[in-house]
Parts: structure tokens; sequence; C-alpha cells
């Protein structure tokens, strides 16, 4: 809709769950990943952008109990990238790309710096590549992922191992198709590297030698989803799976759309575990063997919750263990995200006045803070008028498309983040005084003639209703055929 001062408001519903603990913690971003380095006896957590600290690469560790931010004075660019405890060179790494079509690059984490490996062999640009530590071979191996090669994405299937100083290429006999969220793990119990996937069907591949051969488990696992964790316990001798499975019964607003969903590998069939209490159904996410504490930690994902059409995201930012037969929180609940319904987009001409508005709710009276901000702007010079409020507004200076952005904060590390965009149209050419007439028909009582804004010049109704009501729409009250002069007011 077209209107001399745009109104464009945003329902931001954030349900801000916070905590009124000061526990530090990482804020899940797009990608982030994590590993146990076992040398130093910390859970390592790499993520490509936090808000709270703006830029690439941020580093957090787990010592058994808390989380702790590591600010070294560089940070890998890598996004998409997967964390690995190298324990044939007790090292830790991080392999990726710096982006879409940018070269393969591994950098190596001490616990005080980032060093970039100069190796210059690795596999084509990809991410979301699959790594496991080979015990057995004592050795890194990498399975497919995501290629971007010459601008095109597509799916790899080839196998890669790190000695420590070279990516090399293995030439295997059989490996299996290329799929999309593969995951390699390795199975103590068989002494072997296994590679699990879902698409249609749940299945299984074990590196035999230089093949990768299917296996099949005595005991099927049921993940209806493609969102799955993997996690080898080289204590217990098995690997846990947490997926999540869709509610079986009308899901109420604000509730979870999935329930959790926690299996066991045993090393030749699935088991399904019933712990009375376990995390939130989560998409992502990452876990990791604790060896201090004997367990596994799961932390953050994104939860769908049922929202007033469909599904809405909330980012988590909670710990959990598991020890083998229950799930427990760690430390107090995490600060959940924000709940953000996004707002409709908006249309305008040149010489209006845009203004915004945006609501927030936060379940615990934290004071909300907002901020506002041009993610693209046709002029990269304009500038909000008060954007750390509520209400912003920005007058348009060229025609094109504007990309807004909206933050609001609890003061306490929960944000929620709302995108719009408004439409920016050239002026209306306002008619001279041969055209300032016009005739509309009203076909029904009170029928309303909505007429486009032009600068200052607004509707005089003429015939043959002279106690209409003249603006923009023109209100009409009986039938028949209206002569309308639009008149300059100013």
């Amino acid at each position: 809709m077209c209107f001399s001062n745009l109104m464009l408001r945003i329902a931001l519903i954030l349900a801000l769950l916070c905590t009124a603990s000061t526990l530090a913690q990482p804020l899940p971003s797009q990608y982030f990943t994590a590993a146990y380095d076992s040398r130093r006896a910390k859970g390592v957590f790499f993520a490509d952008y936090d808000f709270r600290t703006p830029g690439f690469g941020h580093t957090w560790e787990w010592d058994g109990s808390d989380w702790s931010q590591r600010t070294p004075q560089t940070s890998p660019t890598i996004q998409a990238g997967v964390l690995l405890y190298d324990d044939a060179h007790d090292t830790m790494l991080l392999a990726g790309t710096a982006g879409s079509g940018a070269p393969f690059s591994t950098s190596l984490w001490n616990g005080q710096s980032w060093t970039v490996s100069q190796s210059t062999s690795g596999p084509p640009s990809r991410g979301f590549a699959p790594v496991a530590f080979d015990f057995a071979h004592e050795r890194v191996l990498l399975f497919g992922g995501t290629t971007h090669i010459d601008g095109h994405a597509g799916l790899a299937n080839d196998t890669w191992t790190w000695d420590g100083t070279t990516w090399v290429q293995r030439d295997l006999t059989r490996s299996p198709t290329p799929i999309h969220v593969p995951t390699i793990v390795y199975d103590h119990s068989r002494d072997a590297p296994l590679l699990f996937r879902v698409e249609q069907a749940t299945d299984l591949w074990e590196l035999v030698g230089d093949s990768w051969e299917p296996i099949a488990p005595t005991t099927p696992i049921a993940l209806t989803s493609q969102d799955y964790l993997l996690c080898s316990d080289p204590i217990r001798k098995r690997i846990l799976a947490l997926g999540r499975r869709q509610r079986g019964e009308v899901v109420p607003l604000g509730q979870p759309s999935h329930l959790p969903d926690t299996w066991e590998w045993d090393g030749q069939g699935w088991i399904r575990q019933q712990p009375e209490e376990s995390p939130p159904a989560r998409a992502g996410g990452v876990m990791f063997f604790d060896e201090s504490t004997g367990s596994i930690i799961l932390f953050g994902g994104d939860e769908y919750v049922q929202g007033d059409v469909g599904t809405v995201r909330r980012r988590l930012s909670d710990t959990w263990a598991w020890n083998g037969h229950a799930w427990h929180q760690v430390g107090p609940p995490g600060n959940r995200s924000p709940i953000v319904v996004p707002a409709t987009d908006g249309a305008t001409r040149l010489g209006n006045l845009v203004d915004l508005s945006a609501t927030a709710e936060d379940l615990d009276g934290d004071e909300i803070s907002y901020f506002w901000s041009f993610r693209s702007s046709p002029d990269s010079s304009l500038e909000l008028v008060e954007p750390k409020s509520a209400s912003a507004s920005f007058s348009p200076t060229v025609t094109g498309t504007y990309v807004l952005s909206v933050v609001a904060t609890d003061g306490r590390g929960g944000y929620g983040i709302a995108h719009m965009s408004v439409t920016v149209a050239p002026r209306l050419s306002c008619p001279g005084p041969e055209q300032a007439t016009i005739r509309l028909r009203a076909g029904l009582n009170n029928i309303a003639i909505p007429l486009m804004p032009c600068g200052s010049w607004a509707a005089k109704l003429m015939s043959p209703d002279f106690g209409a009501v003249a603006g923009n729409p023109v209100v009409a009250h009986l039938r028949g055929w209206y002569s309308i002069a639009l008149v300059d007011w100013s």
C-alpha cells in the first residue's frame, strides 16, 4: 500500500527467555563447530560470527563446567568449517573455506593463537565436510561436503586424509554416492570410522581398507529428519545420535514443533533411549566427548516453535551433558534467543517519510534496547533518524529497494533480529489544470474511492454527493458518477 506518510510496524514477538545468571556462553551463529582438545583438556568452540562482538572468527573454550571466550590476535575467516582434534599430532585443526569459491585452508589452535597451515594441498573449495580421527590408522579423515567450483555448488563424495602437514586424496575402490548432511564418527567397538547418512532411508558405511562398505544394522534407527547430531563415546564404546521427530498432535501456539529423539549405536544396531529429561528438539548444534567428565556435551542449535502462521525459529545457547543414561543441563539454563516474526515488506514513493517501529517482549522483564540499520541501500550515504529507539525513520533519496534490520537486545546477551524491505518508486507526476478533474463511479453506498498521493494535492468532491468526505480515499454515500478535482492545498 502507498501512503503519504508510510507506517511500517514490525510485530517482533521476542520471547527473550533469559536467566539471572552471569554464566558466559557462546551465542550460536549461522555456522559453528566444536571439538575436544585432549592435550589441554578443553572443549573448543569456533563460530564464524557473533552479534555481540561483530567480526568473523570467535573462539570459546569449555573447561567441564563453564564457557570462556578467548581473544587471539587474529582468527580464521573460515565459514562452514569443521573442528577436529588430531590425536596423532596433538593439535586442534579447523578446516574449510573463507566463503564460496575460496581455497580450502587449514588453521591450527594451540590454546592461545590461531596459525594458518602452510600446506598447499587440500580438497577443492568446500564447506560442511565431516571429519573424524581414524584411531586405527592415526590420521584425520575427511569425506565429501558441499563444493564450490567455478561458481557452481555441488556435492562431493571424495575421501581425504591429513598427516599433520598435508591433505592427501585417497584412491578408494568404493564410495557412497554424494549426499547432503553426512557425518563421520569413529566406532570404538569396531575400530573403524563410520559414515552415517540420512536421506530417504538411513544407512551406515564402514571404511575397510580402501573401500567404504555398507553396514546392515541389526536394528535400524528411525529418524524422521535430516537434522541430527552424532558423537562417539570412547569409554562406553557407543555412538550417541540425537535427532528430532514430529509431534503427533496439533501443536499449541508457542510450543515446540518437534520432540527430541535419543539413540545409541552399540556396534551392531541402534537402541532408542528413554531418558526422563531431554534437551529441546533442535536442528543443528554441536556435540563432543568431554574426557574430563566422561560425558558427551551438547551445545546450541535451532528450536522450532509453532507460530501464528507455520513455525518460527528460535536459536538456543544451552549446554547439556549425556552420561550414557540420562541428559542433564549443565549450569543455569541457557539464554534462549528471541522469537522474531518478520515484518511485511512495504512500498512508498520518493518524497514520503518512512516511519519504522518495532515492539518486543521480554519474559524476564528486562529492559529492551533497539538498534535499526540498513542491510543494503541504493544510497550508501543515507542515515536513519533515531536508529537506537523502537521507532526510527528515513527519507528515501533515490528509487530502489531498501533492506533494513532491527535488533532488540535485553542487556544480558539475548537478542532478536528481524529484516524488512521498503521499495521506493518515483514521484507521481501531478496533473496540470487541464487534467485536474477526474470522473469515478461509486457503485455502492459508503464506497471508498482511493486516490494516489500527489505531493500536496488533495481530493475535492464536485458531484453528486457534496456531503461526501473528501480526502484520500474519498468516501461516497450515493450511487452514481463522481467528478473529483485534485486541488493543490499548499
